[in-house]
């Protein structure tokens, strides 16, 4: 059990004080869109939107540029409105055009694409590998519904009366223009073969009328007047069959070629500049697209006012520059400035009260707290404030040292000319003598082996012992706290009067920053505020040694 603290003076962190956290999702914000975000977001991704675009466009043109050539031969047919004779007796016998759409179907059946692989089959004009490809590519794509090689357009009136465009497509030109021909050959021999229908079945249906006569005629028990109306009907359908034997002759479809194939002398393909641009153009939209439903669902915190979004104060946002020395050379009056910033906002949220407790603690472990908490010592220090620097993380992770800031070095036990860790003030506050590392900062380090998670009575009382003292010797008392996955820093948030929260830009999310507020508010932890560390902030204790510099 915690033990409560009398001396101290009363918390803002007490129910009574501490701010209500906003209900619902993170914030009405996010259901808006933010073109500046969305901008940002599209941007972030920029390189990689247009490395694919560019990756997916070379492949393209390579892969295209590997392919043959493939040319275009068009060949011209028209139907024109020509009597149609179904008897015998009359001298010529046409086809009737077809209705629109019907040459097309005919045109992929078995019937005429089988004539057209034998006419390919036997044309020598074309090479022996050759035909035996076409023939084997004609066979594939009609059996598959899906004629790529010869293609038919049309331009026809309800009457089936118009013009036809038979194309054809070939590795050479004189290829193309051949298996055009071959393929308008056989849809003419095709058309005519209807007419030359027409006249054989009248021819038959003649012949089997002559047969029946002629058994008629052969009975012997027939009667003369019999006997001569059947030889009279006899001689007509004599008659009627010499003259279907010369109409058959004159036999005609209603296709006529209108022009021979017309050869492109430029390949219709590959054409691996426009297929690049394509493909380029498909995959820019493609990725940007999708970097633009991702920026839209993502909640990760990346600037001040996707924090402000939660409806929690934000003291400051700051930012230590890149990683290379000259970029942190160029960004360090930024720096400087966004420190003083937050110093100067703290300040106005402390009030004119000395003595009060302030813990900086994170989500979880590693997140720098270490070199923002001795930076932002430095600059209230700056500011005439005599500064206790408390380092009790029990993470281990980046301990703040003496050392690092000129201080005397420690022996093996942690003690060594006035210097102290937080380990050995809790087993002895009465002798505990923070040392000063810079004008105005004293600094106690966490120790070894520090233990705050389950605290017996004595630390309990060590604590508050502690805490009570340092409340009166200085204007204020800055804690490293530990990650709120911790359970130390349910130890300390019941005894601080402020608690900075630390979120590092492009690690979490809305939700999770929310629940590390809840559950701070479940702990008794009085969150002043929010504080944004840039993603490119330098790490480690040396950055806020550098800060410490520049304050002098």
């Amino acid at each position: 059990m915690i033990a409560d603290t009398p001396a101290l003076s009363p918390r803002p962190g007490d129910p009574a004080h501490r701010p209500e956290l906003p209900g619902g999702e993170p914030g009405d914000r996010r259901d808006e869109l933010d073109l500046a975000q969305l901008w940002s977001g599209l941007r972030r991704s920029l390189r990689w939107i247009l490395a694919a675009a560019v990756v997916g466009a070379g492949l393209t043109y390579l892969v295209s540029s590997q392919k043959p050539p493939v040319f275009e031969a068009t060949t011209t047919l028209s139907t024109s409105a020509l009597p149609v004779v179904t008897t015998a007796r009359d001298a010529v016998v046409t086809a009737p055009p077809l209705p629109p759409g019907a040459l097309e179907d005919v045109l992929s059946g078995a019937t005429i694409m089988e004539a057209l692989i034998g006419r390919v089959q036997r044309s020598p004009e074309l090479p022996a590998t050759r035909r035996a490809a076409l023939s084997e590519a004609l066979r594939a794509e009609y059996r598959q519904h899906a004629l790529r090689t010869v293609t038919l357009d049309s331009q026809v009136d309800g009457a089936g009366i118009g013009l036809y465009f038979l194309t054809a497509r070939g590795q050479s030109p004189s290829e193309a223009a051949v298996l055009a021909d071959l393929s308008a050959q056989t849809l003419v021999a095709w058309d005519q073969g209807r007419a030359v229908a027409t006249v054989t079945r009248d021819q038959g249906r003649v012949s089997a009328q002559l047969r029946d006569l002629q058994r008629q005629l052969a009975n012997p028990e027939l009667g003369s007047a019999q006997r001569q109306i059947l030889q009279a009907s006899q001689g007509s359908l004599q008659r009627a069959l010499a003259q279907i034997q010369v109409q058959r002759q004159g036999t005609s479809g209603s296709l006529e070629f209108l022009s021979s194939a017309v050869t492109a002398m430029t390949p219709v393909s590959p054409r691996p500049t426009r297929n690049a641009a394509v493909v380029g153009v498909v995959l820019l939209l493609l990725a940007g697209g999708v970097t633009a439903l991702r920026v839209v669902a993502d909640t990760t915190i990346r600037r001040e006012d996707d924090l402000r979004d939660l409806g929690w104060p934000v003291l400051g946002s700051v930012s230590g520059g890149g990683r290379s020395r000259r970029q942190r050379r160029a960004a360090g009056p930024d720096h400087a400035g966004s420190l003083g910033f937050l110093a100067v906002t703290l300040q106005r949220r402390l009030g004119p009260a000395t003595g009060q407790v302030v813990m900086v603690t994170a989500c979880a472990d590693d997140e720098d707290t270490a070199a923002l908490t001795t930076a932002l010592a430095s600059e209230m220090a700056r500011a005439g404030s005599r500064v206790l620097l408390v380092d009790a993380d029990v993470s281990g992770s980046d301990p703040i040292q003496a050392t690092e800031h000129g201080a005397a070095p420690q022996d093996a036990e942690g003690r060594g000319r006035g210097v102290q860790t937080l380990a050995h003030a809790l087993a002895d506050p009465s002798h505990a003598e923070p040392p000063e590392i810079t004008p105005g900062v004293h600094l106690l380090p966490a120790g070894r082996d520090l233990a705050l998670s389950l605290p017996t009575r004595q630390q309990d009382a060590a604590l508050d012992a502690l805490l009570t003292r340092w409340s009166t010797a200085y204007d204020l008392i800055l804690v490293r706290g530990s990650s709120l996955q911790r359970p130390a820093s349910v130890v300390l948030g019941a005894r601080v009067q402020h608690a900075l929260l630390v979120v590092r830009t492009g690690r979490w999310s809305a939700g999770a920053i929310r629940q590390s507020l809840v559950r701070a508010q479940g702990a008794g932890l009085a969150v002043t505020g929010l504080v944004l560390l840039d993603a490119g902030a330098p790490r480690g204790v040396r950055w806020a040694r550098r800060a410490t510099v520049q304050g002098r």
